[in-house]
């Protein structure tokens, strides 16, 4: 309970420095100096949880010995995941500078719509090992009387919405090209 009512001033003192540190360089310096800015703090804010993904898979182990021999496949698959969604955010900026500059339907986005569906494609390959090795190697640990497939249930409810999300990228993709395909037609006409 004191962390909650510690994390109130705490939160409020940090966002005041954000403000004050966003403010000063808008001030003295150009826009891409608070690009870069931004883009470090993400950095360090990704790879902290990403640290904190080991540190928690210890914990668990600490807590469950039996997992033992599991902790590094999931603080990998763990990492792996979230690289994938980070990975996926730079084809999804260039796609959005695209879309600003009224070129999206040039051509040159369907090698970042490329991009997005590899790194979905990958995030649901990692989501169906975990499933996998998941319900296969701790089933003996599992009662059946309490629900025992819930992660298995969780792990295919995430692949449906990765397979979702990637058959709309390929229309979105097939869409694209087919624009810039007419386009390219028109001018030849």
């Amino acid at each position: 309970m004191a962390n909650l009512l510690l994390a109130v001033p705490y939160g409020l003192g940090a966002g005041g420095v954000d403000a004050a540190l966003n403010n000063c360089v808008a001030i003295h310096y150009a826009s891409r100096h608070m690009n870069w800015l931004h883009c470090m703090r993400g950095i360090g804010a990704s790879a902290a949880g990403q640290c904190a993904m080991v540190v928690v898979s210890g914990d668990v182990v600490q807590a469950n010995p039996e997992f033992a021999p599991s902790r590094w496949v999931y603080a990998v698959a763990g990492i792996l995941g979230v690289a994938c969604v980070e990975e996926a955010m730079v084809p999804l900026w260039n796609l959005l500078t695209l879309v600003d500059r009224l070129d999206v339907f040039s051509g040159r986005a369907v090698r970042w719509v490329d991009a997005i569906i590899a790194c979905a494609a990958v995030e649901a390959a990692l989501v169906l090992f975990v499933t996998l090795y998941g319900g296969l190697a701790h089933a003996e640990y599992r009662d059946p009387a309490s629900g025992a497939y819930v992660d298995v249930a969780l792990g295919a409810v995430g692949l449906l919405l990765l397979a979702a999300f990637v058959l709309l990228m390929l229309v979105m993709r097939s869409l694209l090209a087919a624009i810039a395909q007419h386009d390219k037609l028109e001018v030849v006409i």
